[in-house]
């Protein structure tokens, strides 16, 4: 062992013969190789931020669709439960329509017929005439009492 002070490799790289004694001293062929895979490693960093930016980017998007999506089948099962009830009651008024259409063809056939008798008996008879109005309101109180 020397007495004298450690060189730092500052000093090694500016006196050449210090850096041929040195034991430590790494060919320049290395030190390049090394430079370069720094170097591409640092792009590839970036490279590794970027696909990272876009896998979570796609990973917030997909949870978007995933809302939307629910959201849109709850909607859709709302809508065929309303539809299904909007069919119900439209049926429900066409049966009353034909019911009604029914019952007014009665009303009319019974009056048809009580105006037939009244005019098959004469007119001027007061007691047809009001068997006649006691058919027509029965007939007209049943269409509208059911």
């Amino acid at each position: 062992m020397s007495n004298s002070p450690p060189i730092n490799r500052s000093e090694a790289s500016l006196s050449p013969s210090a850096s041929q004694s040195h034991p430590d001293d790494i060919p320049l062929e290395a030190l390049v190789s090394h430079l370069l895979a720094s170097k591409r490693s640092l792009s590839s960093i970036s490279t590794v931020w970027r696909a990272n930016e876009i896998v979570t980017s796609a990973r917030l998007s997909l949870e978007e669709s995933v809302k939307l999506s629910a959201r849109t089948g709850f909607l859709r099962s709302g809508i065929a439960e309303q539809a299904k009830l909007l069919r119900k009651v439209r049926a429900g008024i066409e049966d009353v329509y034909k019911e009604g259409q029914r019952d007014f063809k009665v009303c009319k056939l019974h009056i048809k017929h009580d105006l037939s008798l009244i005019d098959n008996t004469g007119s001027n008879s007061n007691t047809r005439w009001s068997k006649f109005t006691a058919r027509v309101d029965n007939a007209c109180a049943a269409v509208y009492h059911g």
